[in-house]
């Protein structure tokens, strides 16, 4: 209690929704980002592979070495990555899909935005990344595509 401070914003309408603040106007969060996974076309299709369209796919061995991930004990993209798996499998079978999907990792990067920086130019073709940081990623002109994983539906608020 106390820990926040009223704010009413003049574009407060605008904003995502009522469920963000509390009646006093105390926000909980600044953005939502959802979580999804997106990957390099061109590279792709240099390849020869067809894109990867769920999490579990990422296991598939035409993958090896082309994915990044965040690494979680750096990163909250990667912690929430976790997060997203246990929920959606339960601890052992998560774990049983992080050591399978390892087999595919060439590069853990320490920041969650990582990916969305090495995607674009190809030194990565498929990686993790939550959609705000996938916006920054539009101002490229590789055509990249997001894709977010419907039955995970993994989301992130922060402020």
């Amino acid at each position: 209690k106390g820990l926040l401070l009223p704010y009413k914003a003049k574009n407060a309408s605008h904003l995502v929704g009522e469920q963000f603040k509390d009646a006093n106007n105390n926000w909980y969060g600044i953005y939502r980002g959802i979580l999804g996974f997106f990957w390099n076309k061109e590279e792709l299709a240099r390849l020869n592979l067809n894109p990867p369209k769920d999490w579990d796919d990422l296991k598939k061995p035409e993958y090896k070495g082309l994915v990044s991930f965040a690494n979680p004990n750096t990163a909250g993209t990667g912690k929430l990555i976790v997060n997203t798996m246990v929920q959606l499998k339960g601890e052992k079978e998560a774990m049983d899909y992080f050591a399978a999907v390892d087999k595919n990792i060439c590069q853990y990067t320490k920041s969650g935005s990582g990916p969305s920086k090495l995607v674009p130019t190809g030194e990565i073709v498929i990686g993790p990344i939550s959609s705000v940081n996938c916006t920054l990623s539009c101002t490229f002109s590789i055509p990249l595509l997001l894709v977010s994983d419907q039955p995970s539906k993994s989301q992130s608020l922060s402020s």
